[in-house]
């Protein structure tokens, strides 16, 4: 009987065991891409380098030397927030006008928010506009209170809705059972015709039938 015979496999060499090693490492660490965090330390704070230089400064030495600024996106944002404020300090008068002697109310803080609408438009901003901006509000609690108002309306209008058709419903229905009042009219003028169509005994008759 023969032996079988193997072919025997040469072992690898040091070096090349290294380089596939090497290649299979490579392979794998381009497969998976490393992750990158974001580190917020890295970006330069100006607010905090400003505070450095201003300790430097009197109030009265910044306002003016901030006029050498030639932004344009600069001045724009303080317009921006001296607009708000303004808004602030008018509010501030009106609530004060409207509410004297007392705590400002509902009524009273609704009635001020109609005399500003009416400022507005009357500076040319329209309803669309106003509209638009109330969007914006970002209050949780404000957006609460009149998503559960039109939820109430909502269904108190179904309610409606569905009683109206039973009542609708209910009326049909004794219209069947009964005839209107235009049926029992020409059922009496119907029986007023036969008896005005009977002939009527004179007095001759009359006699004769008591004779009998």
């Amino acid at each position: 009987m023969a032996t079988p015979t193997f072919n025997a496999v040469e072992p690898l060499a040091a070096e090349d065991l290294v380089r596939k090693l090497e290649l299979e490492t490579q392979r794998q660490q381009d497969q998976t891409p490393e992750v990158e965090f974001e580190n917020d330390c890295s970006k330069e704070s100006h607010r905090i380098l400003l505070e450095a230089e201003r300790e430097r400064y009197s109030a009265h030495e910044i306002n003016r030397l901030r006029a050498e600024i030639s932004d344009v996106n600069y001045w724009k944002t303080e317009v921006k927030s001296r607009l708000a404020l303004l808004l602030v300090v008018i509010g501030d008068k009106v609530i004060q006008q409207q509410c004297r002697e007392h705590t400002p109310t509902a009524g009273d803080m609704r009635n001020i928010s109609d005399v500003l609408g009416r400022k507005l438009k009357r500076q040319g901003c329209t309803s669309r506009r106003m509209h638009e901006y109330r969007l914006d509000i970002e209050d949780e609690g404000y957006w609460r209170c009149e998503a559960n108002l039109l939820r109430s309306k909502t269904s108190q209008r179904h309610h409606d809705i569905e009683s109206e058709a039973r009542k609708r419903v209910s009326l049909c229905s004794q219209k069947v059972a009964s005839p209107g009042r235009g049926e029992r009219t020409f059922a009496g003028r119907i029986r007023k015709k036969d008896q005005r169509a009977k002939p009527r005994a004179t007095g001759r008759q009359t006699r004769q039938r008591l004779e009998r």
